[in-house]
């Protein structure tokens, strides 16, 4: 990996770990650089050296993507938080489109990501996959305390 392409990895995920809601990627990687996230799965997989690679290579440009869209989305929150001085209901509306569009391809390139990378993987691989995505959700979970699913606020609250 060339140093220009590990920076840009290294910023990329750290536009990915930076967001609490969308990049816990677990099993995945989520922490640390890509060349980290690449030693995870290759240990824990054992991933074959042709693996390594088509899953490098995958992993670097969807970073990059991400990390676009990051870009726009946090574009778009910084001018829907300056409408508070001085609202405009229509632009607040586009911009809410917007962000809903820019969270919507955020979203769809990780799980196109994660569906790539899966495809690579043999079937036992692909459980053990399977299995370190499963124990991470139960860690989290126990981690995070129960799961609201509404608005309003909880009684505890």
């Amino acid at each position: 990996m060339t140093p220009i392409n590990l920076v840009k990895a290294i910023v990329a995920t750290a536009a990915l770990v930076s967001s609490s809601t969308l990049w816990a990627m677990g099993p995945w990687g989520g922490e640390g650089n890509l060349e980290n996230r690449l030693g995870f799965l290759s240990w824990k997989l054992d991933l074959s050296e042709d693996q390594e690679v088509q899953i490098a290579a995958e992993l670097e440009m969807a970073e990059q993507q991400i990390a676009a869209d990051r870009e726009q989305l946090n574009l778009l929150r910084t001018e829907m938080r300056s409408l508070q001085s001085n609202f405009d209901p229509l632009r607040a509306e586009e911009l809410a489109d917007a962000i809903g569009e820019s969270t919507a391809a955020l979203v769809l390139n990780l799980a196109t990501s994660k569906a790539a990378i899966y495809q690579l993987l043999d079937a036992d691989q692909q459980a053990q996959l399977d299995e370190l995505i499963a124990l991470r959700e139960e860690k989290r979970g126990s981690r995070r305390g129960p799961q609201r699913t509404g608005l309003a606020p909880s009684d505890d609250e």
